[in-house]
């Protein structure tokens, strides 16, 4: 579960009629909740399932910034560096992590990579709800394929379904999305203060 969790530390993100969607392609719903999930910081809740386990966890996502948070791992990236908590053995690395390592841990990523990374098309489309299927151009990419369950009314991501080049599947629900007005820079750094006695290992 901790692996899957690192795979995708989330999304991650008047409803209109299955005839609108006659005027949106994939590239463009796509574009509709980058552009959505870049006006302003986000926040979501939401739930990570896999084989037969689930587990709850929030994301604050700003621009290429975010900060995730589960039981298991917790996540923050001010833009440079990456600092990941795991309670299990109350230590923190410090990374330079790569692009494709984060498109690992945010889901935004793998939507705002659609055009180099993904092959995009419209799935089944119902009222108040797109589909995207998105299928990786790279076979060695960690993420194979996606599905992503888009809010007409909103432009927020509902649900993302991920499958692993590894043969995980593993499924986002997105429980509760909005956006921040603000969000201080420290959110996005850890900070030791909160974490006393943690050891904190630099990678970069």
């Amino acid at each position: 579960m901790k692996r899957i969790i690192y795979l995708i530390i989330l999304t991650i993100c008047g409803a209109f009629q299955i005839a609108t969607a006659a005027g949106e392609n994939a590239e463009s719903v796509l574009k509709h909740v980058i552009d959505r999930m870049n006006s302003s910081p986000v926040d979501a809740r939401f739930t990570i399932k896999a084989s037969g386990l689930s587990q709850e966890g929030s994301i604050t996502i700003s621009g290429k910034k975010f900060v995730a948070i589960t039981s298991d791992l917790s996540t923050w990236y001010d833009g440079k560096t990456q600092w990941t908590f795991s309670p299990a053995i109350n230590e923190v690395n410090m990374t330079t992590p790569t692009v494709e390592e984060l498109a690992e841990i945010n889901p935004l990523i793998i939507l705002g990579s659609l055009s180099s990374n993904f092959n995009a098309e419209m799935g089944t489309t119902r009222p108040g709800q797109y589909e995207i299927l998105l299928v990786a151009k790279n076979k060695e990419s960690g993420i194979a394929s996606a599905r992503v369950n888009v809010d007409t009314s909103t432009w927020f991501p509902r649900s993302i379904d991920i499958l692993s080049n590894t043969g995980e599947h593993f499924t986002i629900d997105i429980k509760s999305i909005k956006n921040l007005k603000t969000v201080g820079e420290n959110t996005f750094r850890f900070n030791p203060k909160s974490y006393p006695g943690v050891e904190v290992i630099d990678l970069r």
